[in-house]
């Protein structure tokens, strides 16, 4: 089934249930390198280290499955500011699946409060999403194509059509060097209207929860071994992500990942390979498909390239004056 072909079929199911309102609902992108992106799940994430951070990664998604690539990519930038006891934070993600494109920006503040052996940081993100349907390439049974575009159905559009909408976030993210805890609500309130040649379709992308952590074991002088969860869901559904890092002499990493828990979410045994060097992290992962769409695909490829820059730690200057009366 090719991806103009799917996406309409979903249009079509959708409207016959909803009586002609029809009404879509986008799912959260999937990451399996979240332990490396975590602003881009939670805004609390930002200034919780001290110093500038630089992430980026793109996703192609069951690669051979239709004759449209499905792809994703992120960037995120956040950095500690002393000022604002906290961190901002800046993300852009941009979600390709055959003939849509949904597009988010969102900017973060994050309260940090720095205790002993941790960080606490409580935050909030605003933004928008964008949503972009190419409907000159929609193809339904009953259209005509021959000299000019007649779908047959007035929902659906004949051109580039797009729509906004704002979308907001919030988030706790607890951590330090050796673990992390995060908790965030994604997509409190989106609305899109995507306007078709004479009614619309109501387009949104569905709240989700995201909770996920991890935990460095050191193994040896030269050894490290880092186990993470990650689980998401809208109360519809439920997927969970689990994962085994090694790292070898701080600059090799290696590892496996999990992702599902039952017949019906089962996806993919997932394989990474990654390096550090001089504050730069590059890591590769694959994704071997398990599901039923195996027969389909030949896997999913991730790769992240970031960057951390730490902020020297300030100190106060100044001169001492010796009077002799005192000691």
């Amino acid at each position: 089934m090719t991806a103009r072909v799917f996406f309409f079929s979903i249009l079509m199911a959708i409207g016959f249930l909803n009586g002609g309102n029809v009404a879509l609902a986008q799912n959260e992108p999937q990451f399996t390198q979240y332990m490396f992106n975590r602003l881009l799940l939670n805004p609390a994430y930002a200034g919780s280290n001290k110093g500038l951070e630089l992430v980026g990664i793109a996703r192609i998604q069951y690669v051979g499955l239709a004759n449209t690539v499905s792809t994703t990519q992120g960037l995120s930038v956040s950095s500690s500011v002393a000022a604002l006891h906290g961190g901002v934070g800046l993300t852009l993600v941009n979600d390709m699946i055959g003939l849509q494109r949904s597009t988010g920006l969102q900017f973060s503040y994050a309260y940090q409060k720095r205790f002993s052996q941790f960080s606490l940081g409580v935050a909030a993100g605003v933004g928008f999403i964008n949503t972009n349907i190419d409907g000159s390439k929609i193809i339904t049974p009953d259209g005509e194509y021959t000299s000019v575009i007649n779908h047959k159905d007035p929902q659906l559009p004949i051109t580039n059509t797009n729509a906004f909408s704002p979308d907001f976030s919030v988030g706790i993210y607890i951590g330090n060097e050796k673990f992390f805890a995060s908790v965030a609500a994604n997509h409190l309130y989106t609305t899109q209207k995507i306007n078709g040649v004479s009614s619309k379709f109501i387009y949104t992308n569905d709240r989700y929860f995201q909770l996920s952590g991890g935990y460095n074991f050191v193994l040896s002088k030269n050894l490290k071994l880092q186990p993470s969860l990650a689980l998401k869901t809208n109360f519809q559904k439920v997927q969970m992500d689990l994962s085994t890092l090694l790292t070898i002499r701080d600059n090799i990493m290696t590892g496996i990942a999990f992702r599902g828990y039952s017949a019906k979410s089962i996806d993919a045994f997932s394989f990474f390979l990654g390096g550090y060097f001089k504050g730069f992290k590059l890591v590769y992962s694959y994704d071997a498909n398990i599901s039923f769409l195996r027969s389909f695909n030949t896997g999913t490829h991730e790769i992240s390239l970031s960057y951390f820059m730490p902020y020297k730690p300030t100190t106060i200057k100044g001169a001492y004056y010796h009077n002799s009366r005192f000691l």
